[in-house]
C-alpha cells in the first residue's frame, strides 16, 4: 500500500477553480440560511462516510498493520437522512454535487493545509503525473500566436514512430481546426489523447516545406519521465535530475545510474531535487537504499492511527556510489525532504542549496464514487535522527501558509545563510555527531544564495519570453542546425552579438513588458545561458537543457567542489 507525500499547492491549485462571485447565487443563499445543518452535519457525516466505505474502485487504503482507530458507529445514516430532506423539500432545486464538493472541502480547510479534496475531473491528470504513464500521442508542445507547435516527440513513442518532427505545426486533428482557434491548453491534450489502440489523424505543417503532411497515429500508452536527466558532469562525477517521486522513479533512477558508473567510470554522484514536490514515499526510499552499504534507518512514520513504521535500507546495493550531494531549494518538499534527511542524518554526504519547503505529513488517497478522491493526512514522518521537518500551520489560514516564498525574500535567507531562522531549537545529532534542526524544512549543509537577478522585474519577465523567442528564432533558422551534433553544440555554441540583439528587439516588442537597458546589460551572461539552453532542448531533447546549463550552475558547481573537499 502506498504512502504519499505531496507538494502544498494543489489544495490551492483546486480552489482557484470555485465559483466567481456575483449576484447571490443558490450556493450562497444556502450558506447563509443552513450553514450548521449543511455545511457541518451534511460534510463532517458525508465525508466519513465515503471515506470509511469499501471503494467500488482501486484507491490507497491504510497499511493493514496500521488498523483505523475510533469509533465509528455513529455515523448511522443521518447524512443520507438530511440529504432526502434537502433534495425533497427545500425550497428551491438543489445541485447536490455542488453543495457536496464545497462542504467536503469547508471541511478539509479546517485541518491541515495538505489535505485536500480532488474532483472527478481533476483526479486523472493529477494520477497520470504519479503513476507515471498516460494514453496518447507522446508530443509536447507549445501554444504560440494560436499555434500549436510540437516542441518534444518521446522516442519511440507513437508520434516518433509516425514521423512526427519537433516544430511541427497541428493544422487539423481528426476533423477540427486547429491552427488560428485560441485553443487552452486543457483542449489540446483532450484531443490529442485517447485509448491506446485508437487513431487520431493529424495534418501538420513542416519546417521548410509548404505543403501540409498527413498523418495517421496510433495512439499508446506514454511514460511521463520523472527523471529528466543523468549524464557526467566530469570525469568522475556523476548528474541525475528528478523533477518528483512517480510509481517509476526508482526503475528510472536505476536505469540512468547504470551507465554512468558502468559505461563512465563515475564515482561520485549528484542528486538534483530543485522544486521536487515530492510524490510516492516507497519511491524515495527504494533510492535510498542504492546509497547505503549497510543497514540504516532511513525515515520513519508515525499518526494518531498509526503505529510507528520504520523504514531501512537493506545493505545490498547494485552499483557503487561514493561521495553523495543532494541539491535542494525552497521548492524541494515532500519525498524530497526525505531522501536529503536521510543523507544528512546518516552523514551520506552533503546536501547543498537552501532551506527546503518544510512539509512532513504523509498522505493517502482514496477513491470516492463519483470517480474524484480524498487525499487526507494520516502520519508526521520523522528523519533518522527524529527531526520533523514540518513548517507551522494555522489550521484554516492556507493563504498564510502558501506566502512563504515572499516570507523567505523578507527575512533575506534566500540570499544569506545567517537569516535562516530556526523555527525549533531542540537539537538533534547525526551518525557522526553533527548538530541539526528540525521544524521547518531542511537546512544545507553548503548554501548557495538565489541569484538576484531573480528580484529583477525585467528579469523576470525577460526569463519567460525566452521559449518563445528561442522557438521563433529556430524557425526561421533551423537550416543552421542542421546535422549539427549534441555534443558538438555543447561544446562550441555561444549565442551570438547578432542572436542577443534579436532578442533585445523581440523584448521592446512585448506590451506587457517595459524594456529595462540597465537590467538589460546586467542579464546578458543569464540570459544566454538559457538561450543556450533552451536551443540544446529543442535541437536534441530535454536532458540536454540540463546538459547545456550544468556548467555555469552555481549550486552545481558548489557541490562538485564540495565532494572534492569532504
Amino acid at each position: 500500500m502506498a504512502q504519499l507525500v505531496f507538494h502544498p499547492h494543489l489544495k490551492s491549485f483546486m480552489s482557484q477553480h470555485a465559483p466567481s462571485n456575483g449576484p447571490l447565487s443558490f450556493l450562497q443563499k444556502v450558506q447563509i440560511w443552513l450553514p450548521a445543518l449543511i455545511g457541518i452535519s451534511l460534510a463532517l457525516g458525508l465525508f466519513m462516510g465515503l471515506l470509511l466505505r469499501q471503494p467500488s474502485r482501486p484507491s490507497y487504503q491504510f497499511d493493514a498493520d496500521s488498523p483505523h482507530s475510533g469509533d465509528i458507529s455513529r455515523f448511522n445514516g443521518k447524512v443520507e437522512e438530511v440529504l432526502r430532506f434537502v433534495d425533497a423539500r427545500y425550497l428551491e432545486g438543489v445541485e447536490l454535487g455542488e453543495l457536496e464538493d464545497a462542504a467536503i472541502k469547508a471541511i478539509l480547510d479546517q485541518l491541515d493545509p495538505h489535505s485536500n479534496y480532488i474532483p472527478s475531473q481533476k483526479l486523472q491528470a493529477v494520477n497520470e503525473s504519479l503513476e507515471g504513464n498516460f494514453e496518447g500521442i507522446g508530443v509536447e508542445f507549445f501554444l504560440l500566436d494560436d499555434t500549436v507547435s510540437i516542441t518534444t516527440v518521446l522516442k519511440d513513442g507513437p508520434a516518433d514512430q509516425a514521423g512526427l518532427k519537433v516544430g511541427d505545426k497541428f493544422l487539423r486533428v481528426n476533423d477540427s481546426l486547429f491552427a488560428g482557434q485560441k485553443l487552452d491548453n486543457e483542449e489540446i491534450v483532450k484531443r490529442l489523447k485517447g485509448p491506446a489502440g485508437s487513431t487520431v489523424n493529424i495534418s501538420v505543417l513542416r519546417r521548410g516545406q509548404s505543403s501540409p503532411l498527413n498523418i495517421a497515429i496510433k495512439r499508446g500508452e506514454i511514460p511521463v519521465k520523472s527523471v529528466d536527466a543523468g549524464f557526467m558532469w566530469d570525469d568522475k562525477t556523476g548528474y541525475i535530475k528528478i523533477s518528483r517521486f512517480s510509481s517509476k522513479t526508482y526503475k528510472e533512477f536505476m536505469e540512468a545510474l547504470e551507465p554512468l558508473v558502468e559505461e563512465e567510470g563515475m564515482e561520485d554522484l549528484v542528486i538534483d531535487l530543485r522544486q521536487n514536490p515530492g510524490g510516492y514515499l516507497k519511491e524515495a526510499t527504494e533510492i535510498l537504499n542504492q546509497l547505503f552499504k549497510d543497514k540504516r534507518l532511513l525515515v520513519y512514520t508515525e499518526g494518531r492511527s498509526y503505529k510507528r513504521k520504520e523504514y531501512k535500507s537493506t545493505g545490498r546495493s547494485f552499483f557503487k556510489v561514493g561521495r553523495v550531494a543532494v541539491l535542494i531549494d525552497e521548492g524541494s518538499a515532500s519525498a524530497s525532504e526525505i531522501m536529503a534527511g536521510a543523507i544528512q542524518d546518516n552523514d551520506r554526504g552533503i546536501i547543498v542549496g537552501r532551506r527546503s519547503f518544510g512539509k512532513g505529513l504523509v498522505q493517502e488517497q482514496y477513491g470516492l464514487s463519483d470517480e474524484s478522491a480524498l487525499r487526507l493526512t494520516v502520519a508526521r514522518y520523522y528523519t533518522p535522527s527524529g527531526r520533523l521537518i514540518q513548517r507551522p500551520y494555522k489550521k484554516g489560514d492556507e493563504a498564510g501558509y502558501d506566502q512563504d516564498f515572499e516570507s523567505r525574500l523578507k527575512s533575506g535567507e534566500l540570499y544569506e545563510k545567517d537569516s535562516i531562522k530556526v523555527l525549533d531549537s531542540t537539537v538533534y545529532k547525526t551518525t557522526g555527531g553533527r548538530l541539526v534542526y528540525g521544524g521547518g524544512g531542511i537546512i544545507p549543509d553548503i548554501f548557495v544564495p538565489l541569484d538576484s537577478l531573480n528580484r529583477n522585474d525585467f528579469y523576470v519577465n525577460a526569463r519567460f519570453n525566452l521559449p518563445a523567442f528561442v522557438y521563433r528564432y529556430l524557425d526561421q533558422r533551423f537550416q543552421t542546425f542542421e546535422g549539427q551534433k549534441a555534443e558538438d553544440f555543447l561544446k562550441n555554441y555561444q549565442p551570438s552579438e547578432e542572436l542577443m540583439q534579436a532578442f533585445q528587439q523581440y523584448l521592446t516588442e512585448q506590451k506587457e513588458l517595459q524594456f529595462d537597458a540597465a537590467a538589460w546589460q546586467k542579464s546578458q551572461s543569464s540570459l544566454k545561458r538559457y538561450i543556450k539552453g533552451y536551443l540544446a532542448e529543442q535541437l536534441f531533447g530535454e536532458a540536454y537543457f540540463y546538459k547545456a546549463m550544468a556548467k555555469e550552475d552555481p549550486m552545481l558547481q558548489a557541490a562538485v567542489k564540495g565532494l572534492k573537499t569532504e
